[in-house]
């Protein structure tokens, strides 16, 4: 189970209205000053604020932002279902041996760790989860390494599902993870086996 210190989601976070995958905007609120690091980082690059020591659990390095697009003959429903559904990740998600969280569904502040079948075991916090948009966001943290990574899952122009995964963090995780993300994107809009 997650260590009693990981941080909660803030209750304004889980009644959010915004929409989409992208960063917040200056002035918007991201649970624990996270979207704040991501500006903040962003900005330092360039000489502005955020400049010097981080804080402890903020990602350190320059920060990239990547998107992760995959589209397959699954129905959107049971895309989503893949997604929604902790226990069930290991099943499309190739690096992912098992999952230990209390909620059988994904929802604002359901915590837990994710372990790969490298040795990580990493841990996770999701933020926001839109069910009628097929929409979640989620934290996931590897001691100082921190990644936020938003999903989505459309209806396929033809039949099937799409799916778009954009992840931002320290830049050399985020392309080293992209591959891998393709891959298990791929798998998560195939036929059930």
């Amino acid at each position: 189970m997650p260590p009693r210190n990981w941080p909660r989601v803030a209750p304004s976070a889980r009644s959010s209205t915004r929409r989409g995958c992208s960063p917040p905007e200056q002035g918007s609120h991201w649970p624990h000053g996270a979207g704040r690091a991501v500006l903040d980082l962003r900005a330092a690059r360039h000489g502005g604020a955020g400049h010097g020591r981080q804080g402890p659990g903020q990602a350190r390095g320059a920060v990239a932002t990547r998107t992760v697009s995959r589209a397959g003959p699954a129905a959107p429903e049971t895309a989503w279902e893949r997604y929604a559904r902790p226990a069930l990740w290991p099943r499309w998600a190739p690096h992912i041996r098992r999952v230990e969280t209390d909620a059988d569904r994904i929802a604002p502040g359901v915590r837990g760790r994710v372990f790969s079948y490298a040795g990580m075991r990493v841990r996770f916090a999701v933020e926001r989860v839109d069910e009628s948009r097929r929409m979640w966001t989620w934290r996931v943290a590897l001691g100082p390494l921190v990644l936020r990574l938003c999903h989505e899952v459309t209806a396929a122009p033809g039949g099937g599902s799409g799916t778009r995964l954009t992840v931002s963090g320290p830049l050399p995780v985020v392309v080293l993870y992209r591959p891998v993300a393709a891959w298990a994107l791929g798998r998560l809009v195939a036929r059930e086996r």
